[in-house]
This record gives C-alpha cells, sequence and structure tokens, in this order.
C-alpha cells in the first residue's frame, strides 16, 4: 500500500443484526443448550424445522455446523451445517448415515446475511432446504431412511449446540463466521412459514411449537416455549454486525502502511462518512 494508492471497498452497512461471531480455529467455540435435545427425545417428536441468519467470509470451508443436537458418547447426531458451500442435513443413528442431504449448488454469497431453514416432515421423502425464503434443488446423497427424524429412534440425543457440532465425545465442524437468531420448531413449517419467519413475523403456531428461538440480543436466553437458555463455551463473542463489517473483519493480510489511511463509506441515504487512521 503505496501513498497514492486509492483503494474502494463496497458494501452495505444494512441490516445490523444481533448476532454470536465465531472467529474459527479453535476446537471449542460454541452454545450448549443440551436440554433443548432432551426435551425433543422426550416429546418424541416426529417432525422438526431448523432456521437461522448466517453470515460466512467464503464458501471453501469444508465443514462449518450451524446447529446440531448430538448424542455426547455415541454416533447419533442430526446435523445443520455448510459444506463448501452447500446447505447440508446429516442424521446419522447408532453409527449407520440415516440421510445426507446436501444442495446442487451453493446459493450462500460470502459477506451477506442470509436466512437458512431445513425442514424434515415424516413420509415425505427427505429433507427440504431453505435460502432467502426459497426452497433449493438438494438431493438425499444417503437414503438409509430419509425421513428418520427423533421418534424414529435418535433416542440418545442429549446435546444442542450452535456454532459446533458435538457428538461421539468429539466436537468438530466449528463455524467461521456470524449466526443470528437460532429457531427450533417441533413442527415442519410450510414453504409460507419459512418466508414469515424470514420477514421477522410470528407465526400462527409459535406458542405450540416454536420450542427454541435463541435471538443473540445479548444474551442466550431462549425465547421459546421450551426457555432453554443457552450456555458459551470458548471464545465466540456477542455483538452486532453488518455487511460491511464483514467485509473488513475478514480481510487477510496485514497491508504496510506508508503514510495516512483514509476510508470513505456511503449508507443506503446518501449520507457519507469518513474514517482516517494515521
Amino acid at each position: 500500500m503505496a501513498t497514492t494508492d486509492q483503494y474502494t471497498i463496497r458494501g452495505s452497512l444494512f441490516p445490523v443484526r444481533n448476532c454470536l461471531r465465531f472467529l474459527g480455529g479453535d476446537t471449542d467455540d460454541r452454545i450448549n443448550a443440551n436440554t433443548a435435545a432432551t426435551d425433543a427425545v422426550t416429546r418424541t417428536d416426529a417432525n422438526g424445522t431448523f432456521s437461522a441468519w448466517i453470515m460466512v467470509p467464503n464458501t471453501t470451508e469444508t465443514a462449518l455446523s450451524i446447529v446440531c443436537m448430538g448424542d455426547t458418547d455415541a454416533n447419533e447426531l442430526i446435523n445443520f451445517s455448510l459444506n463448501t458451500g452447500l446447505l447440508t442435513l446429516t442424521i446419522i443413528d447408532g453409527g449407520t448415515a440415516q440421510v445426507t442431504t446436501q444442495e446442487d449448488a451453493i446459493t450462500i454469497k460470502p459477506h451477506k446475511w442470509t436466512h437458512v431453514a431445513v425442514v424434515q416432515k415424516a413420509s415425505d421423502s427427505g429433507p427440504k432446504i431453505y435460502v432467502n425464503g426459497v426452497k433449493v434443488a438438494a438431493t438425499n446423497d444417503v437414503t438409509t431412511d430419509v425421513d428418520e427424524w427423533i421418534n424414529t429412534a435418535l433416542t440418545g440425543l442429549d446435546n444442542f449446540t450452535i456454532g459446533m457440532a458435538m457428538f461421539n465425545n468429539t466436537t468438530v465442524q466449528e463455524f467461521k463466521g456470524y449466526i443470528s437468531d437460532v429457531k427450533y420448531w417441533s413442527k415442519a413449517l410450510t414453504a409460507a412459514e419459512i418466508v414469515a419467519d424470514m420477514n421477522g413475523a410470528s407465526l400462527t403456531d409459535d406458542a405450540t411449537y416454536l420450542r427454541n428461538h435463541w435471538d443473540m440480543d445479548g444474551d442466550f436466553l431462549d425465547n421459546g416455549i421450551g426457555a432453554d437458555n443457552g450456555t458459551l463455551t470458548g471464545d465466540c463473542v456477542l455483538g452486532q454486525a453488518a455487511e460491511f463489517e464483514s467485509r473488513l473483519t475478514f480481510a487477510t493480510g496485514i497491508p504496510v502502511v506508508a503514510d495516512l489511511v483514509k476510508i470513505a463509506l456511503t449508507d443506503n441515504m446518501g449520507m457519507a462518512y469518513v474514517v482516517q487512521q494515521a
């Protein structure tokens, strides 16, 4: 970086979301809300829906767990994750993979807040994945039992993690980026309900089926009917993030600064701001 160089960085200052930031690189960064899993086992949920907002720095990471129900000491889990940019639902029961449903093409864009959801409905030919309210093309790559869910045989699930998969005495797939507004319903949401959730609307059946909702608004309280409050483990950071912030946060390398650094920002109202660093 020389004194006469000029760089243009484009990115929205909006939307700003309350979120949990995962730096990546550690092996223990997560939120635990284990009673959310044991309660689901007690209820013997036959259907379910996970949703969340995520923002990631790239689509090249091999395995980033968004939310996972796992068995602490057995090879059993339900894991909603991002694998090389492809949203994936993996279900393992007693060490046997029951279903792996994965997007056919990458729909996530780096540095953009994206609403993601996965729906599992009994006898509906496998999970359905939604991105920004739209059901995306996906393939059931493993089809042992594509309608597997908690009521069938997943009786050992005893932990619920956000930002990491935890099962069989291991913690893997630490998330990298930002996660916000994580929800679990004990029903299969319709396409219209997925859109309503993305738009921030309450659903008619929330009082009955919205078991868990962690909005990351300064704490890990569960605003769902389950009241399964989370506990932070590791070095994740609560805060707020906008898309422009993400672009700066995930810049790689350290520039050699020969002189004054000046960054000009313009918001969506046309207001200009200058950040200056000697």
